[in-house]
């Protein structure tokens, strides 16, 4: 409990100092019937909400850098032994930091996911706009086998595999990626009372050659297999 002053004068309302995100002091009056006198009542309110909106955008600035490094990190040890101990040392933080920002874990795996999920989904929608209408899929091939992309599609991979134990910590991410992919994926094949199905079947058929490269490192027996799945598609869309 404070009692506030201004040049030299003492008030003697209650008001309340609170913490916002930043650890950034604020005051705040405890009653809304005890207003700043005049033009300090004025002053406050405006130095206030200067204070909480700073305050804010270095916090959510701090969340997203360490979401991006923690991204980094999961590209590079993967989740199934993960530990916030040995990621925040990695990463220039503190487990007890990750927790401040993220409340949990599971949270902080979530947004983490959820960042690669739309960068990849950025990426790709970038190359579509330059691509026709019919090469989604052999475009989508050729970004995700890409060397530099792989170790996002092995993650989002792996996660698969997690939720099948784990689902209360994964399942909810699952379920909203794989509507975001069929969506994408729906958008690029011809309109039809099938185009859900056929979204689903691009998907599973992408998502098993995927994991037969990655396994087996055979690039060209997997790109072969695309080809003509793409091709028996386009066919049947011509039909």
């Amino acid at each position: 409990m404070k009692t506030p002053t201004r040049a030299g004068r003492r008030f003697s309302f209650p008001v309340l100092e609170i913490l916002v995100p930043g650890q950034f002091p604020v005051l705040i009056c405890r009653a809304a019937s005890t207003p700043f006198p005049g033009t300090l009542n004025r002053s406050f309110k405006k130095d206030a909400h200067e204070a909480f909106a700073s305050c804010t955008i270095r916090f959510m600035s701090r969340k997203n850098e360490l979401r991006d490094k923690a991204l980094d990190y999961f590209l590079e040890h993967g989740l199934a032994e993960l530990s916030l101990r040995p990621l925040a040392d990695e990463i220039g933080t503190s487990s007890r930091l990750l927790i401040y920002h993220f409340e949990s874990k599971e949270k902080l795996i979530a947004a983490v996911m959820e960042e690669a999920r739309s960068r990849t989904q950025r990426s790709f929608a970038e190359l579509l706009e330059q691509a026709d209408q019919d090469a989604g899929l052999r475009v989508f091939w050729g970004w995700v086998t890409d060397p530099k992309n792989v170790g996002c599609a092995r993650l989002l991979h792996e996660v698969q595999v997690l939720a099948l134990r784990k689902p209360e910590i994964y399942s909810q991410y699952l379920d909203n990626a794989s509507v975001s992919w069929l969506n994408v994926i729906e958008s690029r094949i011809p309109r039809s009372p099938n185009s859900r199905a056929i979204a689903t079947l691009c998907g599973a058929v992408i998502d098993g050659l995927l994991l037969d490269y990655m396994s087996t490192g055979d690039l060209g027996r997997t790109t072969d297999a695309l080809n003509i799945f793409d091709s028996l598609l386009q066919g049947n869309a011509s039909e």
